[in-house]
């Protein structure tokens, strides 16, 4: 029994020396890697890290402002889209069997996102410009204030052999126009721009478009991503509707009726003061129409009239916000080469206006607006 009581106190006591040898050994992480502060715009991701050294298992908590953000609980902590609610102190607890070591604290700063652009600005005015391709590919600009032509740019690259401009939007949603090409076989492509500097392309999905021409962008669902409007020869009218180069959905507007033969969508404008841009219509002769639309719903059609003339002579030949107000204006090129602005207001009273004086433009020059 004393060999026993003794054998038992030795393990005892050998057992709580090593304890003690062990525990005295585990120190809390050194923290290797500080969160940096950073500043990020509304709606955009901001990322925290931190790293450190020292005996694992290691386990984390990330606080905001002192306060314990639940389920951070990574080496990283990612705001997938900042808001001004973000903006504060980040600091990162690492904890062992040590303790507890804390990172310095992060400042996360969110400022206003740039307004996307909408229109062609090529010179950062934040005034529209004109967009012109030339029969053998080459691409200009005239850089506009409002109707005052400033002057005008080449751009380093050329329409591809068998392709149309068909538009201009921000189809990556970075900021920037872009342009969408149409070959003669339907195919569309997108060249993603950074100003006259072409950054890449993209190949957008293909489907039976035999036939079809793209007419237009604009967001007819409201989801923030262009939508791309299209005209069958025979008349028909549909919607792609669009996640960045991404075909989520086709829509053919108003049950597959269309205008009777003659007519061809010229733009798109809002007509009745809604906000939402409605499809123009011109025929042959000059006339005018529209398609008020709700959505990709065409709420009624009706014949555009104002005080006004128009003529077979005057074709409308793309659309852009050139007054900075907000809403798409009406571009207009004469048989003769001339160019004018309707200034578009939410009524059937546009205010119109010539461009550089009325000179007349090399009919081999398209203006290419949409």
């Amino acid at each position: 029994m004393k060999v026993t009581k003794t054998i038992v106190v030795l393990t005892l006591g050998t057992l709580l020396m090593s304890s003690r040898a062990t525990f005295a050994q585990s120190e809390p992480p050194i923290i290797e890697t500080q969160p940096e502060s950073q500043t990020v715009a509304t709606g955009s991701a901001a990322t925290f890290s931190v790293s450190a050294s020292g005996v694992e298992p290691f386990t984390y908590q990330w606080f905001f402002d002192g306060t314990e953000i639940s389920g951070a609980t990574d080496s990283s902590l990612v705001i997938a889209a900042a808001t001004f609610d973000d903006a504060g102190d980040y600091i990162a607890g690492v904890s062992n069997d040590g303790g507890t070591e804390f990172s310095q604290a992060a400042t996360l700063t969110v400022t206003e996102a740039p307004a996307a652009q909408t229109f062609l600005d090529f010179n950062g005015d934040g005034k529209a410009d004109l967009l012109w391709v030339h029969a053998d590919g080459r691409i200009a600009a005239w850089l506009m204030d409002g109707t005052n032509y400033l002057g005008n740019i080449s751009l380093p690259h050329r329409a591809p052999p068998g392709w149309k401009m068909a538009g201009q939007a921000d189809f990556d949603q970075d900021g920037k126009i872009d342009f969408l090409w149409q070959h003669a076989n339907g195919s569309l492509r997108a060249w993603l721009m950074d100003g006259t500097n072409l950054l890449s392309t993209v190949n957008l999905p293909r489907r039976s478009v035999g036939g079809w021409r793209v007419m237009g962008l604009n967001d007819f669902n409201g989801d923030g991503s262009t939508d791309i409007l299209w005209q069958h020869g025979n008349g028909r009218v549909a919607v792609w509707l669009m996640n960045g180069t991404h075909l989520l959905e086709g829509i053919v507007l108003n049950n597959g009726k269309s205008l009777t033969a003659g007519w061809k969508i010229a733009g798109l404008v809002d007509v009745d003061g809604d906000g939402d841009n409605d499809i123009l219509w011109q025929h042959g002769g000059g006339r005018l129409a529209v398609w008020i639309l709700d959505g990709t719903t065409v709420e009624r059609a009706e014949h555009y009239k104002f005080s006004g003339k128009t003529s077979s002579s005057w074709r409308i030949t793309g659309s852009s916000d050139l007054n900075g107000d907000g809403e798409n204006d009406l571009i207009w090129r004469h048989s003769n080469g001339y160019v004018a602005l309707w200034f578009m207001n939410g009524t059937l009273e546009p205010e119109a206006a010539h461009v550089r004086k009325g000179q007349a433009v090399a009919e081999s020059w398209k203006l290419r607006n949409r």
